[in-house]
């Protein structure tokens, strides 16, 4: 996929969940963003700005490692 079709995809998602948003609904939002277990250096900086850019448009973020099932939770300092 080219990189202004993904833009484009992922902005038509992005305006379909804020409009489900602004009906009350809770929206959860999971991203792999850990590699490898550690939470640490680029990882925090990855996991901090998903966290942020999640919560600054009203979403709970979810974030797990990329080869990881979403079956336990995954605390991150």
């Amino acid at each position: 996929m080219n990189q202004n079709l993904f833009l484009k995809v992922l902005y038509e998602i992005e305006s379909d969940i804020d409009k489900v948003h602004s009906l009350g609904k809770l929206v959860l939002v999971v991203d792999y963003v850990v590699i490898k277990r550690d939470t640490k250096g680029e990882n925090k900086e990855r996991i901090d700005d998903f966290i942020a850019k999640t919560c600054e448009r009203g979403y709970i973020p979810y974030i797990t490692r990329y080869d990881h099932a979403l079956d336990e939770l995954n605390i991150i300092e």
